[in-house]
């Protein structure tokens, strides 16, 4: 078996972060799979989003 994971990369392709477990993306979701068959699904923000829902405290 593989290891599904993925690479964030910046506008000059340089490594943002690391996504252990990144096995899909769909409709600007990311999909992540553990090794013990639990499906995550996580949206994908722009920065100005993420700033907008820290500066309202609504990111967890």
């Amino acid at each position: 078996l593989g290891t599904c994971y993925g690479v964030l990369l910046d506008r000059h392709f340089e490594t943002v972060a690391h996504l252990p477990k990144l096995c899909d993306v769909i409709n600007g979701q990311l999909v992540f799979d553990d090794p013990s068959g639990v499906i995550s699904i996580c949206p994908v923000y722009d920065i100005k989003t993420l700033c907008d829902e820290a500066k309202k405290g609504n990111l967890s």
